[in-house]
């Protein structure tokens, strides 16, 4: 177990970051353990879905949109 306290240690000095927990939050999507489950990927559905269709509306022709 030393062994590993010492590895954990070293990564966070490497990487500059902290030891944590699952499940935690990465860009506003949940960083999960297991099988994906609809309710941790429709953010990120959403967001995808809003950026599609403000490029659409951006791009498309003006007959396009009609």
């Amino acid at each position: 177990m030393d062994n590993y306290v010492r590895f954990v240690t070293k990564i966070q000095r490497i990487f500059s970051c902290s030891y944590g927990c699952l499940p935690f939050n990465y860009l506003g999507v949940s960083i999960f353990v297991g099988d994906p489950n609809c309710r941790f990927l429709q953010p990120l559905v959403d967001k995808v879905k809003f950026k599609l269709a403000s490029w659409k509306g951006k791009y498309l022709s003006m007959m396009g949109r009609i």
